[in-house]
């Protein structure tokens, strides 16, 4: 009975540290396929950097003249981007990234945030993405100022999304 408890605790003890070792492979497995995804946005970012300086900005420019195609190319990039911002926000509901990492990808979400068209479309994009990164989004979107001082608006909304994911890394 001994050797057979002994037997049964070393197989625990072994399938415990396999399991850790596979958790750990999956989120840096993950982590590489949204590096990777988000290279090709910043490809995109570069190869369209007028496009970008102009939708990205703060305010939107004035005279602003709409254009269909560069308002859906713009659209693109913001689909795009959103579309990591999801899956970054499911793997952090799923504690798949590292809280760090996600802190990164969470500075990301404020630059996007201070947009001025991506705050302007953000009412039709909204529609397409999960509830979770609605909220992250949509307190902000609303209320925005640009004349709030930056580093006051950049550490409410970390506060905000640390809240969210009851994050004490992002919060902070």
């Amino acid at each position: 009975d001994t050797v057979a408890l002994i037997g049964i605790f070393f197989t625990l003890v072994i399938f415990y540290f396999q399991q850790r070792r596979a958790a750990r492979v999956e989120k840096q497995q993950n982590y590489l396929k949204l590096e990777l995804a988000s290279i090709e946005l910043f490809r995109f970012e570069a190869e369209n950097a007028s496009l970008v300086e102009t939708y990205d900005a703060l305010v939107a420019p004035d005279p602003y003249l709409a254009d269909a195609v560069t308002e859906r190319e713009a659209s693109t990039f913001y689909f795009m981007t959103l579309n990591l911002f999801e899956i970054s926000i499911r793997m952090r509901y799923d504690y798949t990234i590292d809280p760090d990492v996600f802190g990164s990808w969470v500075a990301w979400y404020y630059d996007t945030l201070t947009s001025w068209y991506f705050r302007r479309e953000w009412p039709e994009f909204r529609r397409n993405y999960t509830p979770q990164l609605r909220a992250v989004f949509d307190p902000f979107a609303e209320t925005f100022d640009p004349n709030e001082n930056d580093d006051a608006r950049r550490k409410r909304f970390f506060k905000h999304v640390g809240e969210l994911l009851n994050c004490p890394i992002v919060k902070k």
